[in-house]
């Protein structure tokens, strides 16, 4: 109360309740259930997420460790499925991890002989704790429907993994040997590697990464949305 001015002002403000820090061990009767649950909450929502998604997913390493024995039984489950992979140096957890793995159906790779010899290849990005990035062939048949034919998880795209890819797709999968239509994005690792590939393969880019490039950088001329 300011007595000159006959008012009352506030003078300080203390932003956030913090006196039961020091008092915790003395049985004060304000550090109560409630105040003490805003505290904790945030850990045990964290804590119980953590525990469902390890339960129902497993963990990283885990995961890692089991991966052998899953693919070994999609090849076990599906006849003349192919299975390649390519290790790396390092030992985690006592796991020899991958760099590169590669699988394509027996069923798939079969369907695929009969299909136009056009492959559709393009990456994309693993989430979470699964860093990486998959690679993946695919194809259409006779009835014009979508058909996976080969994946591949790699640690990065690069020169190397994409030719990688490649190699396995012609030795195992386009195993009619058969001149094929490599259908790409244009990503600058794809374009070097099939400047250096030695299959005779041709490339062509996908139309729909064409406009949608097109409409991105003219996205003001209406004009040439139109004839696009």
């Amino acid at each position: 109360m300011k007595h000159k001015d006959n008012v009352w002002k506030i003078s300080k403000w203390i932003e956030g309740h913090i006196c039961y820090g020091s008092v915790q061990s003395n049985n004060n009767h304000c550090l109560t259930s409630s105040i003490i649950a805003t505290d904790i909450i945030s850990y045990i929502s964290q804590d119980i997420a953590r525990i469902a998604i390890e339960r129902l997913c497993g963990t990283w390493q885990s995961n890692l460790a089991e991966f052998p024995t899953y693919v070994d039984e999609l090849v076990h489950t599906n006849p003349d499925t192919i299975v390649r992979w390519v290790f790396g140096p390092q030992v985690e957890y006592g796991v020899l991890t991958f760099k590169y793995v590669l699988w394509a159906f027996g069923p798939a790779i079969m369907a695929y002989q009969q299909c136009i010899p056009i492959l559709c290849i393009d990456e994309t990005h693993l989430k979470g704790n699964y860093i990486g990035k998959m690679l993946t062939g695919v194809a259409k048949n006779a009835n014009r429907q979508v058909l996976p034919v080969a994946f591949a998880v790699v640690d990065t795209e690069s020169n190397e993994s994409w030719a990688w890819f490649l190699e396995m797709v012609q030795t195992h999968v386009n195993v009619s040997n058969r001149d094929l239509c490599v259908i790409s994005d244009r990503h600058v690792r794809i374009l070097n590697e099939m400047a250096n590939q030695q299959y005779g393969w041709h490339h062509r880019y996908c139309l729909c990464h064409i406009r949608s490039n097109l409409m991105t950088k003219f996205n003001r001329n209406t004009e040439l949305k139109k004839l696009c």
